[in-house]
C-alpha cells in the first residue's frame, strides 16, 4: 500500500556561520524523493549574524514503508558560493533528520550543521509541515454565477488553490450571461484536513472573454469551510475586487462542496 504524505519546507534561516561566509545558499535532499536548492544570499549576514532564505516547497511525499521512516532522512547542506560562480563550491556544514520526526514531532526546527570533520560550523532553523494526505479531496462548485451592478456579467473564470501550487486551475468557460449553472466544476488533489485550518485559500479569478483580469475572490478555507453529517449547501456571496478605475465591485454566487471519502465539508 502506498502512503502519502504533504510536505511543506518554509523560513530556512541559517545563523553562526563561519565569519568569512559570503553568499550562503542551502540544498535540500528529501529520502531523494525530492532535490531542492535555495538562491545564494548576498549582501552578507544582518546584524544578528543571520541569512533568511525566502525559499518555500510543498509536494507530495510517497512511500509503501511507514515503519522505515526512522530510516529515511531530510538531508541539509549549506555551501558558501564566495561570488565565484561555476566554480566548486566550498561545504559550510550538513545537517539531517528523519522523517518520522517530521511527521510526528513539532514543525519548527533547529538543527546543528556540521563540516567534513564533524565540527559545528553553524545552525540551522526551519519549518516543515508533514502530514498524512488522504487521496481524492474533491472541491465541488454548482450554480456559479457573476454579476456587476445588479446585471449579468460577461466573463470566464479561473479557479486554483493554494494547497497544490502544482495542479492546474479549473476554467468556466466564457459567458455572456456570466452563468455556469447548469455545469459543474471541481478540483481533484491529495491533501490533509490539517491544512485547511491554516492560511489556505481557494482564488477564483474573473477573466474577460481574452484572458484580461477583470477581479478576483480569495475565500480562505478556514473561515467559509466546515464539518457537517449530512449534506446541506449553502449559498456563497462574495464581492471582488474589480481591477476597472470606474467600474463598481461585481459579486461571485455559487454553491460549493468540498468532499474527502465519507466525510464532506461544506461551503
Amino acid at each position: 500500500m502506498t502512503h502519502k504524505f504533504s510536505v511543506k519546507i518554509f523560513d530556512l534561516v541559517a545563523s553562526c556561520l563561519p565569519p568569512d561566509t559570503q553568499e550562503p545558499y542551502l540544498k535540500l535532499d528529501f529520502d531523494r524523493f525530492k532535490l531542492f536548492q535555495t538562491d545564494k544570499e548576498k549582501g552578507g549576514a544582518d546584524t544578528e549574524g543571520k541569512f533568511e532564505w525566502g525559499f518555500k516547497a510543498g509536494f507530495i511525499y510517497t512511500t509503501k514503508a511507514l515503519e522505515k521512516l526512522n530510516q529515511k532522512k531530510l538531508k541539509l547542506h549549506c555551501y558558501d558560493a564566495k561570488g565565484n560562480p561555476g566554480s566548486e563550491n566550498p561545504l559550510i556544514g550538513s545537517a539531517e533528520i528523519d522523517l518520522r520526526t517530521l511527521a510526528c514531532g513539532p514543525s519548527a526546527l533547529r538543527l546543528k550543521l556540521y563540516d567534513a570533520r564533524n565540527e559545528p560550523t553553524g545552525l540551522i532553523e526551519f519549518n516543515c509541515n508533514m502530514r498524512m494526505a488522504s487521496a481524492g479531496f474533491c472541491v465541488l462548485f454548482e450554480e456559479l454565477a457573476v454579476t456587476m451592478q445588479g446585471s449579468a456579467a460577461p466573463c470566464k473564470l479561473s479557479i486554483s488553490t493554494s494547497l497544490r501550487a502544482d495542479i492546474a486551475p479549473v476554467g468556466a468557460p466564457f459567458s455572456l450571461s456570466g452563468d455556469w449553472k447548469q455545469s459543474q466544476m471541481s478540483l481533484h488533489y491529495d491533501a490533509t484536513l490539517d491544512d485547511l485550518v491554516r492560511n489556505e485559500i481557494l482564488k477564483i479569478v474573473v477573466q474577460d472573454e481574452f484572458g484580461n483580469e477583470q477581479g478576483t475572490v480569495e475565500m480562505p478555507f478556514r473561515e467559509y469551510f466546515g464539518q457537517r453529517s449530512k449534506l446541506v449547501r449553502t449559498p456563497h456571496n462574495d464581492r471582488f475586487l474589480n481591477n476597472q478605475k470606474d467600474g463598481e465591485n461585481g459579486y461571485l454566487s455559487c454553491f460549493g462542496e468540498y468532499q474527502c471519502g465519507v466525510n464532506t465539508i461544506f461551503l
